[in-house]
Formats: structure tokens, sequence, C-alpha cells
């Protein structure tokens, strides 16, 4: 696991309870840490919240309602809509039975309500620090590939100016990710909009693109993304990633201030993806006809891309076997050419290519025979399609 670069935002909390004037009193108790802290009456409030909003850590009382625990009704709603929350229950009147399924719901931690004076500032503070923790690893074991892989390459730096460049290739990454997937999303007039946008690649004109493509976009996890991608303020990062391309000579001390800059931008963009984890990248393979629908084995493409998992499942069109795949809950989207991968020589590990801008060979070159360009994210460098030109983008959905 990667350790966290320098971060300096307030962790956001979302107090779940019934008893306002409690908790109230029990928020005034982390005044000593920096912590935003917001509020729900109950079980319901509370997962509207949550499906519309991230924090950092949740805490919830176990009685109240909906039901007669409803803190109980609310974590297992949080798993069946697969929204992952770090929560810490708050158990005055439960019972040993009803904390230990709480755990097994996934909460980090509990609190006796007695107790809360003494423990919940500490249990808050751990609790901030697990999330921040298991944020992190997951951005180098569940994210796809096209993204963990320049994660999992920042983690391995301890130099400040060099890792500074390198969380802000992250940022880079995931514009051009999301703007890459937004696209295929949107069919043929996304496919259009990125030919049109890959004529001046940079990170701005990544941004610029997620939202323009905002308001075509289909209610996803993806959606989720380009919303946070579209309002976030990242001219400072582009700033700074500009200076440095240049030629900009920083000092040791300066690549550590702006790395908090950094660092904010990422954690905020972890939390969200990580809160709802639904983005995957996997490659079709065999494909098997029966029932009235095809059944899928796929490769999925995600963490460092050395060892793979697999999925099955059905689909009732036939898929191209190879092909990389966007899947979004139930949905499905085809990224060739945006994003393709390769078997590697080793059994299991795969070369993971996304696309960067194209090489012109010609006036007409933008609409029809331009070589496209790809990041080959194991090398972490630049390589040009023997194969594929800009026409292609368009052609998967002709």
């Amino acid at each position: 696991m990667i350790e966290a670069i320098p971060v300096g935002r307030r962790a956001r909390l979302l107090f779940i309870d019934d008893q306002r004037e409690v908790v109230r009193t029990l928020a005034k108790l982390l005044s000593p840490l920096n912590v935003e802290c917001r509020f729900a009456d109950d079980g319901e409030a509370g997962l509207r919240r949550l499906q519309s909003e991230v924090f950092d850590v949740i805490i919830v009382d176990l009685r109240m309602p909906p039901e007669e625990w409803g803190g109980l009704w609310l974590l297992e709603k949080l798993v069946e809509n697969r929204i992952t929350a770090n929560a810490i229950v708050l158990s005055g009147e439960a019972g040993q039975a009803e904390t230990i399924k709480a755990m097994r719901l996934g909460a980090l931690d509990f609190v006796v309500k007695d107790n809360a004076q003494v423990e919940l500032c500490d249990r808050v503070r751990e609790a901030v620090a697990d999330a921040s923790r298991l944020r992190w690893q997951f951005a180098t074991t569940e994210l796809p590939a096209a993204l963990s892989i320049p994660f999992s390459r920042m983690g391995l730096l301890t130099d400040e100016i060099h890792k500074l460049r390198a969380a802000i290739s992250c940022v880079e990454a995931v514009y051009r990710f999301a703007a890459l997937a937004a696209s295929a999303s949107c069919g043929r007039s996304g496919r259009d909009l990125l030919v049109e946008f890959l004529r001046s690649p940079s990170m701005g004109t990544w941004q610029h693109l997620c939202r323009r493509l905002l308001d075509d976009l289909p209610d996803s996890a993806i959606r989720r993304w380009v919303e946070f991608l579209s309002r976030s303020a990242a001219d400072e990062i582009i700033a700074l990633r500009n200076d440095l391309h240049h030629g900009a000579d920083p000092s040791r001390r300066w690549a550590q201030e702006r790395l908090t800059i950094v660092g904010d931008w990422l954690d905020q963009f972890l939390a969200l993806a990580r809160h709802w984890p639904h983005v995957s990248l996997i490659v079709p393979g065999a494909l098997e006809y029966s029932g009235g629908c095809f059944h899928v084995d796929a490769a999925t493409i995600s963490g460092n891309a050395s060892a793979v998992g697999s999925v099955r499942f059905s689909h009732d069109q036939p898929l191209d076997t190879g092909h990389v795949h966007l899947l979004m809950e139930n949905s499905l989207v085809d990224m060739w050419p945006l994003i393709t991968a390769e078997q590697g020589e080793m059994p299991g590990r795969w070369s993971v290519f996304v696309l960067d801008s194209y090489q012109s060979s010609g006036s007409r070159a933008a609409s029809s025979t331009g070589k496209l360009r790809y990041l080959d994210l194991e090398r972490g460098e630049r390589t040009i399609s023997s194969s594929s030109v800009v026409e292609d983008i368009r052609r998967t959905v002709d």
C-alpha cells in the first residue's frame, strides 16, 4: 500500500441520530479536531444524504427511526446500495448482539454513549486516519488500472519534487480517464466531441471536455465523477503542471507546500470513488449463448494489472472479445480504441494503453488517418498505434 501524500483539508463528518441536542453536544467534543460536522435526524435522512454526498466518517446511533434499530437498518441499506461509508456506531441502549451485527455490516468502531465524553474524540481521530488509509489502499488495488498504475508509481517516490510531478500526473490521469469514459458513454456525439478535443490535449482540455459532456451523461458512477471534476477547483493544479512542464526548477520546500494542494484534490476524488465503487474495466473473453442471452467470462483490469481478477455475467448482446469495456452497475460501454489492453508474457499480467492524442498525417488527420498516440502505463511512456486511426474512435458506434 502506498503512503498517502500530505492532505490539509478538513474531514467531513455526518452525525445520524434522532436526538439533535445530544448530537450537538457530542459534536462539541470534536472541537480539538479539524473536522466539519453535519447532521441527519434518522436513518432515512442519513441514507438520502449518503446517496448524494460524500463524508469521511459517519457517526450512527443504533437506536433511532425508521425501525427500532434504525442504525442497523441504515448500515444494511448502505451494503444493499453498495455505498462505502466509514462508520462509528453509538451504542447507548444497544446490547452486544446489535453492536456485533453493526461491526459485521462494516462499521469501523463503536462508542458507548455513556463513555462518549472520554472516548469519542480519540475514536473519531483514529477513524479519520483509517478512512484515509483505506482510500489510498483502494487507489492502488481497486481502481481501474488506468488510474491505479499512476497512483502506484507515485507511491514509490520519496523525493518531494518528483512526488509532486507524479501527483499532478495522477490528477491528469483522473481527468483523462473520466473524459474518455464520458465520451464513450455519450455514444456518437461524445466520440465526435472527443475527436475535436484531441487536436490540443492537455489537463485543461480534459477538464473542459468533462464539463461539455456532463449534461448528456446518463446517471452513473462516471456521471458522479464528472460532476466532481467539473466543479472542482483544479485551476491551481493545472497552473502547477504547466509551470513544471515548461521547465520550472522548484525547491524542495516549494514542492512540499504545493504537494498538499494536490493531495487535497486527490484525497477528495478518492473519497468519492470509494464511496460509490462501481467503475471497473473488463476485457471479455469466452462467450456462451444459452437461455436467450450471452454468458461472458471477463478479466477485470484493476490495480496494477499484474494479478487480474475475473467476473462472469450475462448480457443480451454479443460483446467484442478483447475490447476493454467500462462496467458500471449493470451497464457496459465499449471503450475501444480509447483504452486498450494486451495480455503480457507472464500469466495474468496485462499491458494497458490509454489514448492521449493523435499523430497528424495530413490536413484531414483529425477526421480520418491520424495515428492514435497512447500512454503505455507499464512503461510510463507514449507510443504510436500501428493500426488504430482517429476515425476508429467514431467507428465503434457506427
